[in-house]
């Protein structure tokens, strides 16, 4: 039997070949083997062709793991790397709105505390106006008594001045008030700062999942089961030798 040498066999895509009944002209054919007239001699052809396939040939197989997405037969790497990245864009941009989600929550809670701060502070300098003015008043009441009266301690001048040492420290206890609460406002605010701060890691942290996520495709080579080779024809062609060149 004529030895063939599969490894010395290339490869062409069936769009590649166009089969013609008749020559062109002017062609010369090279002499046909002995073997090649006998009909058993392609049987083993065949069988040696199925053999080497089985032994050489494999089929790359793209998969990326963590997306679970994995490529189609005949999809190129370039192409599953595209769509790798459309779902991984994809797949951030749902992951960024959930994060955002997230702290929204959040930011709408610590927001309706700001506002009931900034509110207490103002019912807080309302009152403290108030408490001033009635200070100012109880003591010029007192003062004016005590003139009137010659300087002389009456009963009247002394609940007057009492008045007034009562107004002076609710005075000064609504001064404290303000001062806690913005105290309260000023944590508030700063924890609102915070926030931000970790909302932005949290998105960076995101994002950065999906860098490079290209990186990660891998290659797998599959070997066929000789069994799934099949043949569906096997046949001898003269081939120009330009083919060859």
């Amino acid at each position: 039997l004529l030895t063939v040498d599969w490894n010395e066999s290339k490869l062409f895509d069936p769009n590649e070949i166009y089969t013609e009944d008749q020559p062109p002209a002017n062609a010369r054919y090279a002499s046909l083997p002995a073997d090649a007239r006998k009909k058993t001699s392609y049987t083993q052809w065949q069988k040696q062709a199925v053999d080497h396939a089985y032994r050489t040939d494999t089929l790359d197989y793209y998969t990326h793991q963590e997306l679970k997405m994995f490529s189609e037969p005949g999809e190129t790497e370039r192409d599953f790397v595209a769509r790798v990245q459309l779902a991984a864009r994809e797949n951030r941009d749902a992951a960024l709105d959930k994060v955002r989600d997230q702290y929204d929550k959040k930011y709408k809670t610590l927001e309706g505390k700001i506002i009931k701060a900034e509110e207490k502070i103002d019912r807080e300098t309302e009152q403290s106006k108030d408490a001033k003015r009635q200070t100012a008043i109880s003591f010029g009441s007192a003062v004016l008594g005590a003139f009137l009266g010659k300087s002389l301690v009456t009963q009247s001048s002394v609940g007057k001045a009492g008045t007034a040492a009562k107004s002076a420290s609710r005075s000064k206890r609504q001064a404290e008030d303000i001062v806690r609460a913005e105290d309260a406002l000023k944590r508030l605010t700063d924890e609102k700062t915070a926030l931000d701060a970790e909302m932005e890691q949290a998105l960076s942290d995101m994002a950065a999942v999906y860098d490079n996520v290209a990186d990660n495709v891998k290659t797998v080579l599959i070997k066929p089961l000789k069994r799934d080779i099949a043949v569906k024809a096997f046949a001898l062609v003269w081939v120009p030798e330009s083919m060859f060149n």
